[in-house]
């Protein structure tokens, strides 16, 4: 496998480069409200914005839940967007439709996370690689006349495209045809006459012979024989499977690959091999890719830039050597530390993120990472042990999910009757978290008020009595992305305060020492 060590666009030039696909503010809920209930729709992906430029592969990393999938899918319009644009040579794709659709559909392509559940098990892979060649009723031959503007008449029509199918070299008395590489065709598959101001065009080749021939070209381009054109999805290994599925996606010759999670399900030798063979076809043919993946070991291979994503938003992105030698984002950090030998300068310790990401439905109203970041910015009102924040941030995070949980009917009825809610379990909780941590006496009466609080039904509001006494700038504020090659959404970015990688190296080192506000 081998290791990009630097981006193929220079960081000097990025911001001068036209990116091929250009993404602002873009956002794509899911809204599962019905006639009867109603919630809050699930922001998978939640303001995005993000630059992708012609021929590179730009890795998007992060876990999962985090709107990954669903990007790749809204960038295809496979997902419609409910707000932000995706700009490809000047047009928003968000608000095409009909022909102009599926034009770009044709350009762009996907490539699952999952070869087998991808594909027809009663299709051979001939016909699983040929159908959107049938689905999109290619080819559809189009010529260009050199030397002389003519009308073009027959089975081609006159060209369009950036790459015209046929040039037809009119300058002399015999019309000379010269074939786009890897449309499988020859001359003398075409018959060509001149009558006066028009060329006409007759294919000798029928479609389906061409289609034929195409999938045959793509089966070989992949690594795949003839012969596996008859054969069926279950004959196959999990690479060759993925093979096939990187085939049908090239089979419309397009310029973006969309590839989702497509080494996760493979062996660690199947993944190397697989990875190779997407750098020779990007090679070969120009492509340009979005590299979804939660392994940062793997996007490491593959990447010249990477964005770092975190409950729907870009928390960091850069060149994919400046992430790995320089993160500055602390979940970034926390990505890294996984990675034995990843060759970031974290190293110490794998830094556990406790908890899990809160729900899309309600993100948090500052940093999304703040509920669970190990180097949250802590407020100067209390001299408090590492620890025991990290306890009362639990403790919110406890409050704030069981707010928004599902109430049942005797804790709907003892709420309406003042009665205790599940005290056992608040006892338990406060048991785990608190009574383990000494607190000054301020802060025990507010925690202490926030229990007596939950206790009668209201966690909504024993929530907010946590973060109101215990709140930092992290828990209101969200920093916009700066512009240029990096860009980090956080607020350690600024001067007064110390950056990730020495907050969290001094935290774990010190996990029980009073620290300051930085």
């Amino acid at each position: 496998m081998s290791n990009r060590a630097s981006p193929r666009h220079d960081a000097a030039d990025e911001s001068s480069d036209e990116p091929f696909v250009s993404i602002r503010n873009l956002k794509t809920y899911y809204d599962s409200s019905g006639i009867v209930t109603s919630s809050d729709p699930v922001r998978a992906v939640d303001g995005v914005s993000l630059d992708i430029h012609e021929g590179e592969t730009v890795g998007l990393v992060g876990e999962s839940g985090s709107g990954k999938t669903t990007l790749g899918r809204t960038l295809l319009r496979l997902e419609d967007a409910d707000a932000g644009t995706v700009e490809v040579e000047g047009r928003d794709v968000t608000a095409l439709s009909g022909d102009e659709r599926r034009e770009w559909q044709q350009k762009a392509a996907f490539v699952f996370q999952d070869p087998e559940e991808s594909m027809n098990e009663r299709m051979t892979v001939g016909e699983i690689v040929r159908e959107p060649l049938e689905v999109h009723d290619w080819p559809t031959i189009t010529v260009e006349t050199v030397g002389q503007p003519l009308a073009v008449a027959g089975d081609a029509v006159p060209a369009e495209a950036d790459t015209p199918d046929l040039f037809v070299d009119v300058t002399g008395s015999d019309l000379k045809v010269t074939v786009r590489d890897r449309l499988p065709l020859r001359p003398d598959d075409i018959a060509v006459e001149r009558d006066g101001d028009t060329v006409a065009v007759e294919l000798r080749k029928h479609p389906d012979e061409i289609r034929q021939d195409r999938v045959f070209d793509l089966l070989a381009a992949v690594g795949l024989n003839e012969e596996h054109y008859y054969r069926y999805p279950h004959q196959f290994s999990g690479g060759q499977r993925q093979r096939v599925g990187i085939a049908r996606a090239l089979a419309l010759d397009p310029e973006l690959l969309v590839l989702d999670e497509p080494v996760s399900a493979l062996d660690v030798s199947v993944q190397a091999r697989i990875i190779n063979l997407l750098e020779e076809l990007q090679d070969d043919l120009g492509l340009t890719y979005l590299f979804i993946a939660h392994d940062l070991s793997v996007v490491r291979h593959i990447a010249d830039r990477v964005a770092v994503m975190y409950l729907g938003t870009i928390v960091e992105s850069g060149p994919a050597a400046d992430i790995f030698t320089d993160p500055e984002h602390p979940y970034t950090v926390s990505l890294l530390s996984a990675i034995p030998g990843s060759g970031s300068p974290w190293d110490g310790d794998r830094i556990t993120l406790r908890g899990t990401p809160p729900s899309p439905r309600d993100p948090p109203a500052g940093c999304p990472f703040a509920t669970r970041c190990p180097a949250k910015i802590r407020p100067d009102d209390w001299d408090i042990p590492e620890a025991t924040w990290r306890a009362l941030d639990t403790l919110y995070a406890v409050f704030r999910t069981r707010a928004r949980s599902e109430t049942s009917a005797v804790d709907y009825l003892n709420r309406l009757l003042g009665r205790e809610i599940d005290s056992s379990a608040l006892t338990e909780l406060r048991s785990e978290l608190i009574d383990t941590h000494e607190l000054p006496e301020a802060a025990l009466e507010i925690v202490e008020s926030a229990f007596e609080t939950a206790r009668h039904g209201d966690d909504e509001a024993a929530a907010a009595e946590i973060r109101e006494a215990f709140s930092s700038r992290c828990d209101a504020e969200h920093p916009d992305p700066e512009d240029g090659p990096r860009t980090n959404r956080c607020l350690r970015r600024e001067h007064q305060y110390d950056d990730a990688l020495t907050t969290l190296s001094r935290r774990s080192g010190d996990d029980d020492a009073g620290l300051d506000s930085n």
